[in-house]
């Protein structure tokens, strides 16, 4: 009798912890944490602000309004969130405290005076800077597997001065990529985990089938530029005599001197003959960071200078660099330029451009943690992403850390929505691709 009696309040205190593990795991609810970024003296927004756990590689950044937005479990709810921004004091905060409001976080400058600089450990020149990066770079980027968790939003844009309507298609999508390194001889592999499209809006047109030779996706196009941080890229930047390297300005972030060095392409080759590079420009600047000497940040700028005319962006690029374990992985991709994802409409009434960017939500080391990607569900580079096959599922998004931006925009929206709501045509688009 004593033992079944034992028996039983063994069951019940079993049932009582099985309800108790339920009832965590049934009210076990995500944080969201939002608000905007700004300079405290002048109360501008800053741009692609950095902001991060601490302890883990998971983050989000500012968009082009200052605003941020970031979902993490309730279990990190008191995580330190790290908000940092080039040439401003690093900022921390407890998720517990930014939950629930608006969260204004107002970053103090630094203020470097001519004192500070003269006793910088030496004077270098851009070149010698340069060298260092290349010197130390199998230090700070990690040779070898890294899987990136990402969110990757593509706006068709017509960029031509007389365009009444400026946007033409959005997509947007989850996607695991599976890495192996900055030089490394393995093509990374992508994996399309969710995504969404409005209605296309994009003209087409037969003569371009015969100018475009090749399709390409976006998503592949975008994230080759995170090879303008490998060690070969650099390299071959270091030994162009095409580029002049300049240091623009000294300035901090984490207590770290950083160095903004500037190649300006002053000439170029053509048949091995060097002519002054006066009409199409290329500049890109380097974010050096002196206390380990790597690239934290690039911006790449290609300008097309007439002289009648005002001076045309034709492309631009920035990419940022996350530290994580001593190791620096990528965080961000923003691209505006020309990508031919299909055959679309040119000539002197439209001016097509795509919006592009790549944001790395979480950064996964551990092999055995992931499904891996196979080559058989891998994503084709030539994909088109605007005329994937997909399942619309509204409920993912929701929890989903997306870089809050222009697609929130009422011109955008309007643009888009000429026939039905945004959120009709994820579904209906998605009804239709799968019929295809």
């Amino acid at each position: 009798m004593i033992n079944m009696n034992q028996n039983i309040t063994i069951r019940i205190q079993l049932l009582i912890f099985i309800f108790a593990m339920l009832s965590n795991v049934t009210h076990s609810a995500p944080i969201k944490v939002q608000g905007i970024v700004k300079d405290s003296q002048t109360k501008e927004v800053l741009v692609y602000a950095s902001m991060g756990l601490k302890k883990y590689p998971l983050g989000t950044c500012t968009n082009l309004s200052g605003e941020f937005q970031l979902i993490v479990d309730d279990s990190l709810a008191h995580e330190q969130i790290t908000v940092s921004v080039i040439g401003y004091e690093t900022k921390e905060y407890k998720i517990s405290e930014m939950k629930g409001d608006y969260f204004e976080i107002l970053m103090e400058p630094i203020n470097i005076q001519l004192a500070d600089i003269l006793v910088l450990p030496e004077k270098l020149t851009g070149e010698e800077v340069l060298k260092r990066v290349i010197k130390n770079h199998s230090k700070n980027y990690p040779f070898g597997f890294c899987y990136y968790e990402t969110f990757f939003r593509d706006l068709v844009v017509d960029n031509h001065k007389d365009a009444k309507i400026k946007n033409f298609r959005l997509t947007e999508a989850a996607v695991n990529i599976e890495d192996f390194g900055l030089d490394a001889f393995r093509e990374p592999k992508f994996k399309i985990h969710e995504i969404r499209n409005s209605y296309n809006y994009v003209e087409t047109s037969l003569l371009s089938r015969a100018l475009i030779w090749k399709i390409k996706n976006p998503l592949n196009s975008v994230y080759d530029w995170r090879n303008a941080i490998s060690k070969n890229y650099l390299k071959k930047l270091l030994n162009d005599e095409c580029y002049t390297k300049k240091i623009h300005e000294i300035t901090m972030i984490d207590n770290s001197i950083v160095y903004v060095l500037d190649l300006h392409q002053a000439y170029y080759k053509l048949f091995g003959i060097k002519s002054k590079a006066e009409n199409l420009q290329k500049t890109i600047r380097l974010f050096v960071k002196s206390k380990d000497w790597s690239v934290i940040e690039i911006s790449r700028y290609m300008i097309l200078k007439a002289p009648t005319t005002d001076s045309l962006l034709i492309g631009k690029v920035q990419i940022k660099m996350q530290e994580y374990n001593k190791k620096y992985y990528l965080k961000l991709i923003d691209f505006y330029g020309p990508i031919s994802d299909e055959y679309f409409k040119f000539g002197t009434d439209v001016d097509y451009r795509h919006q592009s960017t790549l944001l790395v939500n979480n950064v996964v080391l551990d092999r055995k943690s992931i499904d891996r990607i196979r080559r058989r569900n891998s994503m084709k580079t030539e994909l088109p992403l605007w005329n994937a096959e997909y399942k619309y599922n509204p409920e993912f998004w929701k929890t989903y850390n997306i870089l809050l931006d222009k697609p929130l925009d009422p011109s955008v929206k309007k643009d888009l929505e000429r026939e039905i709501p945004l959120e009709n045509q994820f579904i209906d688009r998605g009804l239709k691709n799968l019929k295809k």
